[in-house]
Parts: C-alpha cells; sequence; structure tokens
C-alpha cells in the first residue's frame, strides 16, 4: 500500500512548460492513501486541463478546500461544478462577502468569489462546511479555519477593501492554511497567506507540538511587502528549521529571490505541473 502524499500544483502563475498552462491563480491537488482533496481551483478551468495533461483523475477526490473567498482561488469552482457535487467543500464563512481592491489609480477592482462559484456554494447539491476553527478534512489532513494576528509586521499583503467606495478595509479574516502530518513533520499550504505566513506558521506550531513543520509550499503574498517585512519574515522563517520551502503565486519576483538566496538549501521551484511527494 501506498505510504506517501503527493502535492501537485494543478495552477499557478507560472508552469514547468511543454502543455502545463499558466494563470494568476492557485491549485494543488493533494493525494493520499486516506483519500485525494483538492485546495484551490485557480480562476477557470487551467486546473482541469493540467490535471488531464498530469494524468491525475480529479473525479476521485474526497474533499475541496478553499483558502479564501478571492476569485484567483475561488472561480475554478464553476470550471468543476460536477466533480464538486456531493462533495464537502471546506471554506470560512466570510469568504462569501464582496471583496475589493484599490488600484493606482484609485478606481476599485472587484476580486470576491466570482457570481457562478457563489451560486454553487449556495446550492444545496453542494455540501458547505465552515471552518471558523480547525477541522479535520482527511485523515492526517487538517484546515485551520481563522488564523490569530499577531506578528506587528506582517499585513494582509495590498489595499483590500469590502466596498466598492474602498471606505471598509478588509482583514481578509477567511483566510486559511492547511497542514498535513508526514514522516518528516508536517506540511503547510498556503493560499495567498493574507493572515501572514509568520503569523500562519505560528499558529500551526501551537497546535501540532510537539511535532515540528517541515514544508512550506504556497502562495506567501510577499509581492508589495516592504523591505523590513521581506527581511523579517525570512529572519523569522530561519527559526523555524523547515526541509524544504516552495513559494509561489502570489509571494513576487523580488520575494522569491530572496528566498531562494536565504534559504539555498532547501528553497524548491514550485510551478504549475510540479510534484512534491513526502513519506507518511
Amino acid at each position: 500500500m501506498r505510504s506517501s502524499v503527493d502535492i501537485t500544483v494543478l495552477c499557478n502563475n507560472d508552469s514547468i512548460g511543454g502543455h502545463i498552462r499558466a494563470e494568476h491563480g492557485l491549485s494543488l491537488h493533494v493525494s493520499t492513501p486516506s483519500g485525494n482533496l483538492l485546495f484551490d481551483t485557480g480562476q477557470s478551468d487551467v486546473f482541469l486541463d493540467n490535471a488531464k495533461t498530469l494524468q491525475i483523475s480529479l473525479d476521485k477526490l474526497s474533499a475541496l478546500v478553499l483558502s479564501h473567498g478571492h476569485y484567483d482561488h475561488t472561480g475554478g469552482l464553476a470550471y468543476g461544478a460536477a466533480l464538486f457535487r456531493n462533495l464537502p467543500i471546506y471554506f470560512h464563512p466570510e469568504a462569501l462577502q464582496d471583496r475589493y481592491r484599490r488600484m493606482d489609480d484609485g478606481t476599485a477592482k472587484s476580486i470576491g468569489i466570482p457570481c457562478s462559484s457563489f451560486n454553487l456554494l449556495q446550492h444545496p447539491d453542494f455540501r458547505a462546511v465552515h471552518t471558523s476553527q480547525p477541522v479535520e478534512v482527511l485523515k492526517n489532513i487538517r484546515v485551520t479555519g481563522a488564523i490569530p494576528r499577531t506578528a506587528s509586521f506582517e499585513d494582509t499583503g495590498g489595499p483590500f477593501y469590502l466596498d466598492r467606495e474602498c471606505t471598509l478595509e478588509d482583514s481578509i479574516a477567511d483566510d486559511q492554511a492547511l497542514w498535513i502530518n508526514a514522516s518528516c513533520g508536517v506540511i503547510v499550504l498556503l493560499g495567498c497567506a493574507h493572515a501572514g505566513v509568520i503569523n500562519t506558521l505560528r499558529y500551526i506550531q501551537t497546535l501540532i507540538l510537539p511535532r515540528k513543520i517541515c514544508a512550506v509550499i504556497g502562495g506567501f503574498h510577499l509581492k508589495n511587502a516592504s523591505e523590513h517585512r521581506l527581511l523579517t519574515t525570512i529572519d523569522a522563517l530561519k527559526r523555524f528549521d523547515l526541509a524544504m520551502l516552495a513559494p509561489c503565486h502570489c509571494t513576487g519576483e523580488k520575494a522569491i529571490e530572496a528566498l531562494a538566496a536565504a534559504f539555498p538549501n532547501i528553497f524548491v521551484q514550485c510551478n504549475g505541473g510540479s510534484r512534491f511527494t513526502f513519506p507518511l
């Protein structure tokens, strides 16, 4: 019997090339002996095409987890509706709010869950599981629910608002991460880490003691981070004694380069089509 967990990047801003498509979004497929799940869906059908190219069968999913309510993580819901019917879909209840980003010219861009995906999550054929607190999704896999914000140097990573007039700041309280127990320790999957990557890791660490975090994969949302935040994040990451660091999506090119330079022995390139295997 297979005794490993396989994590495959089905959607990301960049790809490994070939016939693997790329888009601004994130979707990770997690395969374990106790079942398979999808963590986010990107913004379109890219995750479906890439799964087919990578010969990953999505009709064997046991669950879908949404990291937060932004279009680039939830837009693919409508494209994969047939796959997700009757599946438990784990998300924080505040993920359904209207969301906006203030653009450089002062206008507001809608960045929340697209209407088509929103409607599916309200439909009785789709089993919504609200995750304000940590919840077990599959054996050895849990979702954090809301993450406490304790690190003073971290913020949501952008000018995010709950109204089109950009008067109500959005703390993105629905941001959550996934963690997987493996033989190396605990693997953490991040959607965008709007709660802060260090806040997220510190919170998970309190939930898994005495085990340690061995790998972090996903979006760190450091694209717009100041030099101070980036350096402080790197310093804080060193205290976790990680064995693997695989940032992607919203991390930003500058931050990815800085992380690769700071952690040359554990940094791993993470693109659409990348696959990571960990013994359980």
